[in-house]
């Protein structure tokens, strides 16, 4: 060997050398086949499991004995010759809520089950009576498995509830007369007292004084039963028809509306749970940083 060519070893060798940057990552290694599958799986199953508990969830309800319901309704109006004032209005509303919850009550249900030839006890089971919006307004609900059945239930109870209430209310005037009658027990008195004493009577003065007298008291008698009359008739309530049963509505179950809920509630599983697959799958294929 040359001594140039050995000094020119010696001054690559002692030359700097440079040296190339230390990437922070390593590339990153081809996705395989297998990976790519797994991540499809994931996102497969996050996609079929809310679609299969939708299904599940309607085969089932849709399977569950149905419900049907349906109503009917009457207004208590009880009339005054004074119109409409917040008294009468509450009044009304008072006797609306006691008719409501006649409406389980035995002698009601008895004749809609005799109408319906049902077992009264069943019957009351499916029956509530209430009102609409606490107003004076009473309606009566039914239930039964089939449509038709809960429209005649509704139907018969509803009848039955306002010829009870209507027999209540004759009763309670019936009442009210024997008591105004004994309260005039006293003038009827006085008015045949007078009567024999004006047949008995010799002189023109006497009798004419005595028709006088008579008179007031036949006055004061009709004035009594006119006034009392008026006022049982304006106090009597007054049962108004506004609507016959309704169509029944299909109340319980839902298949549609459950299979909805249900697979929105297992979409959102199902979305949480593959992400988190997804995350642990990235950070489990992730190189490591290289050392500093």
């Amino acid at each position: 060997m040359s001594a140039q060519q050995g000094t020119a070893q010696q001054q690559q060798f002692n030359a700097p050398r440079t040296e190339r940057p230390t990437p922070l990552h390593e590339p990153a290694a081809p996705v395989s086949k297998r990976s790519r599958r797994s991540v499809f799986l994931v996102l497969l199953g996050a996609l079929a499991f809310p679609l299969i508990v939708a299904a599940v969830v309607y085969v089932v309800s849709d399977s569950i004995t149905p419900t049907y319901e349906s109503s009917a309704s009457f207004r208590v109006v009880i009339p005054n010759q004074a119109g409409l004032n917040d008294t009468v209005i509450t009044a009304a509303n008072d006797l609306a809520t006691q008719y409501s919850q006649l409406a389980t009550a035995t002698p009601v249900i008895n004749v809609a089950a005799r109408q319906l030839r049902e077992r009264p006890s069943a019957l009351k089971k499916e029956i509530t009576g209430s009102t609409v919006n606490a107003q004076n307004l009473v309606e009566v609900t039914a239930t039964a498995e089939q449509g038709p059945v809960a429209e005649r239930r509704a139907d018969a109870v509803i009848t039955s509830l306002r010829s009870y209430v209507d027999r209540i209310n004759v009763q309670q005037s019936r009442t009210y007369s024997n008591n105004v009658s004994e309260g005039l027990a006293p003038v009827e008195k006085e008015i045949q007292y007078y009567t024999t004493q004006l047949k008995q009577a010799k002189t023109l003065i006497e009798r004419q004084n005595l028709n006088l007298l008579l008179g007031s008291l036949l006055a004061q008698r009709q004035g009594t039963l006119s006034s009392l009359a008026e006022n049982a008739a304006a106090g009597r309530p007054t049962l108004q028809g506004i609507s016959q049963q309704s169509a029944a509505d299909k109340v319980r179950p839902r298949p549609e509306l459950y299979a909805l809920v249900g697979g929105i509630v297992a979409a959102l599983i199902s979305a949480r749970v593959a992400q988190l697959m997804l995350r642990r799958r990235r950070g489990d294929t992730a190189p490591p940083l290289a050392a500093a």
